[in-house]
C-alpha cells in the first residue's frame, strides 16, 4: 500500500459506503490504533497471527452487521414512502393544510372521517394519521364496507363463535378484535346498511361488543377513522345513514382535495411514481420531460391520483430513454394498447410540439388488452421471456413485471434458452 495506509483505506471505504462492514487485520496492533480504527468505523480489528475460528467470527458478526443496516435501510424507506404523503407531495396550499390537520389530530386519540372523491389518497392519509400516533406500534386494520355482503359483514367486523350460523366451522377473530390498541379504518363507511350500523355506533360509544352467536362480552381500545367519497349529510338526510353515528365518526373530519384542485402536486406525485416503478420494474431511474410535465398539468385528472398513478405506470412500461417525455404519454393515451383517456384540451396543449394524440375508443378494456397483448406475444415466441419482451419494446425485467402483476408466473420455471437475452 504505498499511496496510503490502512486507517486511510478504512477512511475512503466509510466515505464511499458508509454501510459496507470493514475488518482491519494488522501485525501491528496496539490499544491506540485498534480504537482509531473502530472510531474510524471499523466493525472488528483483528491481530496477526490469528486463529482461523475467530476470524471466521469476526466475519460472520460482520456479514450480520451488514445484514441489521440493509434491513434498517429498508424499513426506512418502506417508512418515508408510507409517509410520502407526508413531505413529497405537498407542494399545494390545500394539501399542505390536509398534513396540518394529519399532525394535529393524529396525536389525539379522536374519531377521524377523511373525505373525498375516489382515488384522492384517503388510505394514505390514514396511514398517516396512524402511523404518526401513539397507537403506531399497534396494527391500523382495515376494512371495506363496499367490498362485503351485508349479511357477512357482521361476521368481519366482530367476529363469530363456531356454530352461529351454517359455514362456521370454528370460531372468528374480527376486525375490533384484530384492531385492539391500534386503529381500525372503515373504507367506504357509507356503503354500511342500518341494521349494521346500529350495531357498530354502539361498538364505538361503548368500545365493547359480542361476537355473533356469542354472549360474552369483549373489551376493547380503539381509534376509529372512516374514510367515504359520498357526501354523510345527504345520507343523513335521505334515511340511510344514522345521524347519531355520523356525529360519532365525524369528530374531526379532514378533507382530502381532488387532484384538479391542487395542481402543484401533479409534477411531484408525477416524479415520485416515476422513480417507484422506475425501481420495481429494474429501470434506470428517470426525468420527468418539460412537455411531459405540462400535458400532465392541463389534464383534469377526473381518477385523481390513482388515474395519474396508472398513466405513469404504463408509461414507464414503455419508456426507453431517461426522459419521460410527452411523446411517451402520446403513446399511452391511446395511441397504442395501454389507453389512458387523457383529456382533450390536455392533449392540445402539446399540439405546438407536435404531438398527436388519439382518443380511445370508448369501453375500451387497457388490463384486458394489456394481458392479451403479453399473452400473445409468449405465445408467437414459444414461452421465451428475452424474445418476448423484445418484441414489445421493453427489457425481460419489465415483462417479468407486468408477468406478475396478471399472475402469469405461477408455477413456472425458467429454462436455459429463456434466460438468454436475444440481441
Amino acid at each position: 500500500m504505498p499511496r496510503l495506509d490502512g486507517l486511510s483505506l478504512l477512511r475512503k471505504i466509510k466515505e464511499q459506503s458508509p454501510t459496507t462492514p470493514v475488518i482491519v487485520i494488522t501485525a501491528f496492533g496496539s490499544i491506540e490504533n485498534a480504537v482509531e480504527a473502530m472510531q474510524a468505523g471499523a466493525i472488528d480489528y483483528v491481530t496477526k497471527p490469528f486463529e482461523e475460528t475467530k476470524l471466521n467470527v469476526s466475519i460472520e458478526r460482520a456479514l450480520n452487521f451488514g445484514r441489521i443496516l440493509n434491513e434498517n435501510r429498508n424499513l426506512r424507506a418502506q417508512m418515508e414512502e408510507k409517509l410520502n404523503v407526508g413531505h413529497t407531495v405537498a407542494e399545494s396550499p390545500p394539501m399542505k393544510r390536509v398534513l396540518d390537520c394529519v399532525r394535529a389530530v393524529a396525536a389525539s386519540n379522536a374519531n377521524v372521517l377523511v373525505y373525498g372523491e375516489s382515488g384522492t389518497g384517503k388510505e394514505l392519509i390514514t396511514r398517516a394519521i396512524h402511523d404518526s400516533s401513539p397507537r403506531s406500534h399497534a396494527p391500523l386494520v382495515a376494512i371495506n364496507c363496499a367490498a362485503i355482503p351485508d349479511n357477512l359483514l357482521e361476521s368481519e367486523l366482530f367476529g363469530h363463535e363456531k356454530g352461529a350460523f351454517t359455514g362456521a366451522t370454528e370460531r372468528k377473530i374480527g376486525k375490533f378484535e384484530q384492531a385492539d390498541g391500534g386503529s381500525l379504518f372503515l373504507d367506504e363507511i357509507g356503503e354500511m346498511n342500518m341494521a349494521i350500523q346500529a350495531k357498530l355506533l354502539r361498538a364505538i360509544e361503548q368500545q365493547e361488543f359480542q361476537r355473533v352467536g356469542g354472549n360474552r362480552t369483549i373489551k376493547t381500545d380503539v381509534r376509529f377513522i372512516a374514510a367515504t367519497n359520498k357526501d354523510l349529510r345527504e345520507s343523513v338526510r335521505a334515511g340511510t345513514f344514522r345521524e347519531d353515528l355520523f356525529f360519532r365518526i365525524n369528530v374531526f373530519p379532514i378533507h382530502v382535495p381532488p387532484l384538479r384542485s391542487r395542481r402543484e402536486d401533479i409534477a411531484p406525485l408525477a416524479r415520485y411514481f416515476i422513480q417507484k416503478f422506475c425501481r420495481e420494474m429494474g429501470k434506470r431511474p428517470a426525468a420527468l420531460a418539460k412537455d411531459a410535465e405540462a400535458l400532465l398539468a392541463a389534464n383534469p385528472w377526473q381518477g385523481n391520483v390513482r388515474e395519474l398513478q396508472n398513466t405513469i405506470e404504463r408509461a414507464v412500461i414503455l419508456l426507453r430513454g431517461e426522459e419521460l417525455t410527452a411523446a411517451d404519454l402520446a403513446f399511452v393515451s391511446g395511441g397504442g394498447p395501454f389507453g389512458t383517456g387523457l383529456d382533450s384540451s390536455a392533449r392540445a396543449s402539446s399540439s405546438a410540439a407536435g404531438d398527436k394524440f388519439i382518443i380511445p375508443t370508448a369501453g375500451f378494456n387497457m388490463e384486458a388488452h394489456e394481458k392479451d397483448l403479453l399473452l400473445q406475444a409468449l405465445e408467437r415466441n414459444a414461452g421465451n421471456k428475452s424474445r418476448a419482451a423484445k418484441m414489445l419494446g421493453m427489457s425481460r425485467a419489465t415483462l417479468r413485471y407486468r408477468l406478475e402483476k396478471f399472475g402469469l408466473t405461477a408455477g413456472e420455471s425458467e429454462t436455459e434458452s429463456d434466460l438468454v437475452e436475444v440481441s
